[in-house]
Formats: C-alpha cells, structure tokens, sequence
C-alpha cells in the first residue's frame, strides 16, 4: 500500500473516530501497514480485525464480521481494501455510515460531469482535481491525488468517459475535441499531455498503464474508432501536425507472453524489457486507414504511412511506407493537408525536406 493512502486512512481515522474502538476489515499485509500506522503515530491500538474468510477467523484477534453488527456507537472500521459495493451494503446494513463510522482505502468510484463542478474546478477529500471545462464527458474519479487540466475551448460530445485511477496527471491544451461515444482508461502514475487544437473521432479508445505516458502535439488529429494503449513502462509519443486515419491501433505490448521452449525465457513481454518497448511518430506524420502501430515503432517526420500497413521499425523522414510489415517504398516526399494542392511552398517549410539515411 502506497504511503500516501496510508496516510489518509490515519487522517481520516484520526479525525473521525471519537475514541471508539478501532477494527480493521480484512487480514492482509495492508492492514499490518495501518495497524501499525495508527500505533506509531498516534498510539491508536487495533482492537481486532474482521473477516469473511472462516479459515483465518480465530475469534479473537480475527473474528468474524457478524462480530461488528449493530456496534457503531462504539467500534470505528477501517477497510485497507479494493471498493467492493457489497462491503459498503454490509455495514450500512450492519448500521455504519461512511466516514463518521468507518473509512475505505478505496473509495467508490466518482462519476463527475460539468453540472457537479464548482464553475470550472472540482476538487475532493481525496486529494483529486479537476480545472477546466470537462464539457459533456463524465470523468470517473476511481483513486486519489489525481489532476485533470483541460484549457479553454474545449468541445467533448456526450457519451465520452475517462476513468481516473491514483497519482494520474493529465494535462490537456486549449481547443480540444473528442467526439462521441469515447472511452480513455488512465491507470496508477501514468502521464496523459496533449497539445492544444487535438482532435479525436467518435468510438475511440485510449488506455495509459501504470507508470506510462501518452503524449500528442498541437494540432493533432485522430480519425474514429482509434485504439491506443501504452502499456506499463511505456509511452507513445505523438508529434504535432499529425493525421491519423481511422480504425488506427497503437499498442505498445503484444497482450500475451510467448516462451521459448528451449529456455523457458519470456521473449516478448519481459517487465525488465518492457520500458525499452514504445512508439514514437514525429511531427507532421500521416498515418493511413486501418494501420497497425506495434511497439518499436519510430516514425520520422514527414512521412506517409499507407493503408492497411503493420509497422514496428524504424523509417526516416519524408518517405512513404507501406506493406505488412511495412517497408519504405518511395523516398524525398512531402505532404500537405489539404487535398488537391498544387503548390509545395503552401506546407510548412519545416516538414519539406529529403529523405535522410
């Protein structure tokens, strides 16, 4: 358990308990760690703990649940637990509300939308942030000590939903758009920093693991029905002025581990290798339709991806790149955004270049 939860279940224990004896829900390691806690830092002494589990209960130092039914006018309860819904039924039906009576390591999930922020900033008990205009998504505060900033202008459609875990930092520019039916995943310590003028399409998903980072640069754009996950340990980094087609998916882990026989070595999703494993696209990148982005993907700027390519190596700049698995097929290219352009000094004079290496 990480110590600024543990902190907060001190603090809240601390603040709320009125000198009633204290009980903690569930055997396991965390609930040494707050015993323990609470004794060295404030001498608060854990009368005893409750459990579901018949094999641990020994009826006095772990004791069975029925134990705490109807007694929170003198037992406190903490749970240094994952929220389950059903714990929260049984002691409100055991007689206990949340934080007078007892307080939950997790607590339930918190769905935010514009109408429940105070203007443009939202802020909890669980040291979680929101700054900005969240427009029409929902975001679902699942941990703490996370902070949103999202810029002016921004356009979120409805149905988009952003789910929040511990310690994320999500740091988004003025101008953004995300259309409908949108769903990003943000896991514990991990870093989401998009540029302003980012534009994402409808029926898309992006996840950011534990401890990994996605980043975009202004003026990006992603077609719908998108599928982008940095797994733990890793980024995907996104440059500016880039087009990314639709049905387009990055990820940077494979989803399954694969051995070899002869060693019995993991040989695709080591964790002391997974960090090596990103995805870097450079500026001004066009990516075509249903294009596959596997980790050890770099891009340089300039280039041209074709349809329906898999790619995972390295390409240089200003080519275009195609196949399965893609191969640079034609080299000292430069594109525009706009369609039927005749002219090449109208593209910005630092994506125009030739073919390096």
């Amino acid at each position: 358990m990480k110590e600024y939860k543990v902190q907060a279940i001190v603090e809240s224990t601390v603040n709320n308990f009125k000198n009633r004896k204290v009980v903690i829900w569930g055997k396991c390691k965390s609930s040494d760690i707050v015993s323990k806690a609470l004794y060295e830092q404030h001498g608060i002494v854990t009368e005893y703990v409750i459990d579901t589990n018949d094999k641990l209960i020994n009826g006095t130092t772990i004791r069975s649940i029925t134990e705490i039914k109807d007694k929170s006018e003198e037992l406190y309860v903490i749970i240094p637990l994952k929220y389950y819904k059903s714990i929260s039924d049984k002691l409100s039906d055991y007689g206990y509300k949340a934080n007078n009576d007892y307080t939950y390591h997790s607590h339930k999930p918190i769905v935010i939308t514009q109408h429940q922020m105070d203007g443009s900033y939202y802020a909890d008990i669980y040291g979680n942030k929101i700054i900005g205009d969240i427009s029409g998504s929902k975001i679902i505060l699942m941990g703490y000590n996370s902070t949103i900033t999202i810029g002016q202008t921004a356009h979120i459609k409805d149905n988009v939903e952003i789910y929040v875990d511990d310690n994320v930092n999500v740091l988004i520019g003025s101008g953004l758009f995300i259309d409908q039916n949108t769903k990003w995943r943000f896991r514990p310590d991990c870093l989401v920093e998009i540029g302003d003028n980012c534009r994402f399409g409808y029926d898309g998903e992006m996840t950011c693991g534990r401890r990994a980072k996605i980043s975009l640069g202004s003026g990006t754009a992603i077609g719908s029905r998108y599928w982008i996950v940095a797994h733990t340990r890793t980024f995907v980094n996104i440059g500016e002025d880039c087009r990314i087609s639709s049905d387009v998916m990055m990820r940077t882990n494979d989803g399954h581990s694969i051995f070899d026989v002869s060693s019995g070595h993991n040989i695709n999703s080591a964790l002391d290798e997974q960090h090596n494993k990103n995805i870097i696209i450079h500026d001004h990148v066009w990516i075509g339709n249903k294009c596959s982005c596997l980790y050890n993907t770099n891009i340089g700027t300039g280039s041209i991806v074709g349809a329906h390519s898999l790619v995972k190596d390295k390409y240089p700049n200003n080519c275009i790149i195609a196949g399965t698995p893609s191969k640079v097929i034609r080299r000292d290219v430069a594109w525009s955004n706009e369609n039927n352009n005749d002219d090449i000094s109208s593209i910005n004079e630092k994506y125009v270049g030739y073919t390096r290496n």
